[in-house]
């Protein structure tokens, strides 16, 4: 008799179903042919990406949407979309991060470092101020050296907007981390 941990239940199914038509249209999308399409419609294929990586969540299926996220942020950058590039790593940050393990926690704060420089490079500091600060903080249970530098140059970016508010918090966090070091 099977466990009733490794069952599905039948929303779950569904989402998967619907995951995986969403992931088989995201890679027609990609697809080229002599006869069909010439190029790659990275623009087409982003958000299906990332709609198949949001069923596969509700179908508790975490690696996948992981997996989705990643392709979703691949093609966000090949269209120049540095915004849905930042929102596609925070949210594939945030599954890293609901996965609890040493491991996923380090590729959590990758995705959040990957988030806050695409937020910084669109412009949007205080959407990036809180992707840097997501990575400090998952990193600094393991290195915080590394985290008091992440820290840094979130603390360089804001300075040069002068968003003098954000930039005292961060302060306060890198001095606690300084007295923890």
């Amino acid at each position: 008799m099977a466990s009733l941990a490794s069952e599905k239940t039948a929303s779950q199914k569904n989402s998967m179903k619907e995951a995986l038509k969403a992931l088989k249209e995201a890679d027609a999308c990609l697809k080229t042919s002599l006869f069909g399409n010439w190029k790659k419609d990275w623009l087409s294929a982003a958000p299906l990406y990332a709609r198949a990586s949001n069923h596969y969540r509700m179908g508790k299926e975490p690696k996948k949407a992981i997996d989705c996220l990643v392709k979703a942020s691949k093609c966000a950058a090949e269209c120049g979309q540095e915004f849905e590039v930042g929102k596609h790593n925070q949210q594939a940050g945030m599954i890293a991060k609901s996965m609890k393990t040493e491991e996923y926690d380090r590729m959590a704060a990758k995705f959040f470092e990957q988030a806050f420089d695409a937020y910084k490079d669109n412009g949007d500091m205080v959407t990036a101020q809180t992707s840097g600060k997501q990575a400090a903080d998952i990193i600094s249970k393991y290195d915080i050296h590394k985290s008091i530098s992440i820290y840094l140059k979130v603390i360089e970016a804001l300075e040069a907007l002068e968003k003098w508010a954000y930039t005292y918090q961060h302060f306060r966090d890198v001095t606690r981390l300084a007295l923890r070091a």
